[in-house]
């Protein structure tokens, strides 16, 4: 039997060939995302003044510049988000639904952020939430 599928495996590669430079670049991902540690971790009181909110995540960057930009005005970026964050209440952030119009806003935030710094890419793809707690 591996008589049989030896030359027959050979046979398949010899017809279709190596691939060339154009197949090759047109398998590898169209994205080249880069993800951000948006460390330490988000901790706040809610507006409500009885819940408080403790976000663990990440942000996705389209390009190297927009990575280092993102990085030198993390202090501001944060401090946006926090304010951001603090004028939620719990039910701000319950549903699946909420969550993606706080995450839609944050990526609004940190873009907005990164054209008022004047940094040299703003290219924020969107923001990923690793770990969300509300008590």
């Amino acid at each position: 039997m591996l008589r049989i599928l030896i030359p027959l495996l050979g046979a398949v590669l010899a017809l279709t060939g190596p691939l060339s430079h154009a197949e090759e670049e047109a398998q590898e991902p169209a994205s080249k995302s880069i993800y951000v540690s948006m460390h330490p971790h988000f901790l706040t009181n809610l507006a409500d003044g009885k819940h408080f909110v403790q976000i663990k995540a990440q942000a996705m960057v389209a390009n190297e510049e927009t990575q280092s930009a993102l990085k030198l005005h993390m202090p501001a970026v944060r401090h946006e988000l926090l304010m951001l964050l603090g004028d939620m209440q719990a039910a701000d952030l319950k549903g699946v639904a909420q969550k993606q119009q706080f995450l839609d806003n944050a990526v609004a935030v940190m873009r907005e952020v990164l054209i008022q710094r004047q940094a040299p890419a703003a290219d924020v793809e969107g923001m990923f939430i690793t770990s969300m707690v509300i008590q």
